[in-house]
């Protein structure tokens, strides 16, 4: 058809170029007769018909697909919508997201999930399922290939920690990932053990986390800190401590990491239970995490050492079940609302891309986290 009577944008028109962008592209469908399902041209070829970039034509299809004019699949292109019953319109479509983490159980991912979860259902626009590896690795690989097969439209995904020491593992996984990219399925991670850099990153900033627990305590007037957790998994945390105590002026005696490098949380520290019969004592605990928290809350009150009177302790990820102890736990989070919110954020952008996905840059969010001050902390003892 001729395209002399669609191709020209109204300078004189006063509205935003995308709105007459649209404008131009249903007179296109009018003029063109497109049948239902009929595939339309690319955004680049409409930026080419009416002299405009992509992205205006990008933002004019989604007023399209919003009207149930048009919907968009994946790497196939932008359809006109075939209204018949049994056939679901752009804004299905689009919006079956899969969420596989390795637990369902109380932690901070779990916590975002059920956030995303919360704002989906308010706001509508999306659907979710949630999956669980279990901390199982073939059970992950499973799950991985069984949403290759379906029709799913993003993945949020979070390794295992174990993936970072099973190379196999994690090569497995990120063939995987890597194919959904190529069908043009969005990946964002919730977690970075061993795929770092490689996709879509939105995690909490580790070493913010471990500042702002080790300045309270400072602040509070503790000179004798420990690190309590697993080192390798947290290394950023154990770098971090190191680094704030000596800029603090703590001596080499001042301080101490205790690596509690166990899959069970919960184990015994019998290092801990050394350390205190040697004769080191101290007044402050970083925890790696909540669990790590409660942990050695659990084992020094056993040793008849009392928090926050003899020792003040500090978590990480303010799980639910820190509120409701005997001295609710001083901690520090990321928002798991805002952290759900930034996830869909980018969801909706990396779907609105006109372009392959694996040749996008991999984007990485640090979270800002924010201390939340509770009975576990305070001064030390005069007497201590």
């Amino acid at each position: 058809m001729a395209t002399e009577s669609v191709n020209k944008i109204d300078i004189l028109d006063s509205r935003d170029l995308y709105l007459q962008v649209k404008d131009s592209i249903l007179k296109y469908l009018q003029d063109s007769e497109i049948p239902a399902n009929g595939r339309l041209p690319t955004n680049r070829e409409f930026g080419r018909m009416f002299s405009v970039s992509t992205l205006t034509v990008q933002r004019a299809v989604g007023e399209l697909a919003k009207e149930k004019i048009v919907y968009s699949r994946r790497g196939q292109g932008t359809f006109v919508l075939n209204e018949t019953p049994g056939v679901r319109s752009f804004n299905s479509r689009t919006s079956l997201i899969a969420c596989v983490i390795p637990s369902l159980q109380s932690n901070t991912v779990a916590s975002t999930i059920f956030a995303f979860d919360d704002i989906v259902f308010d706001d509508g626009g999306e659907h979710i399922i949630v999956s669980n590896t279990q901390y199982d690795s073939g059970r992950e690989l499973r799950l991985l290939d069984s949403l290759l097969e379906r029709d799913i439209d993003a993945l949020v995904y979070q390794p295992a920690a174990l993936i970072r020491w099973q190379p196999v593992q994690a090569h497995a996984v990120d063939e995987r990932l890597h194919r959904f990219l190529a069908r043009g399925i969005p990946v964002v991670m919730l977690d970075e053990f061993g795929l770092a850099g490689r996709y879509d990153t939105i995690v909490p900033d580790e070493r913010k986390i471990c500042e702002l627990a080790v300045h309270h305590l400072l602040a509070c007037g503790h000179r004798r800190l420990l690190f309590f957790g697993h080192t390798e998994i947290f290394g950023a945390k154990v770098e971090t401590f190191q680094r704030l105590v000596r800029e603090a002026g703590l001596g080499e005696d001042e301080f101490r990491i205790f690596a509690h490098n166990t899959d069970d949380v919960d184990a015994t520290p019998d290092g801990l239970r050394a350390m205190l019969d040697a004769g080191w004592t101290f007044t402050g605990v970083v925890a790696a995490t909540d669990h790590f928290a409660l942990a050695c809350h659990r084992f020094l009150a056993e040793q008849g050492i009392q928090c926050p009177r003899d020792v003040s302790i500090v978590g990480s990820d303010n799980l639910e079940a820190v509120q409701r102890i005997d001295i609710p736990l001083t901690t520090v989070w990321c928002d798991p609302e805002e952290t759900a919110r930034l996830v869909r954020r980018q969801i909706r952008a990396r779907l609105a891309e006109d372009c392959d996905l694996r040749e996008s840059k991999p984007l990485r969010v640090l979270l800002e986290p924010s201390l939340v001050m509770r009975g576990s902390t305070s001064p030390p003892s005069p007497e201590l």
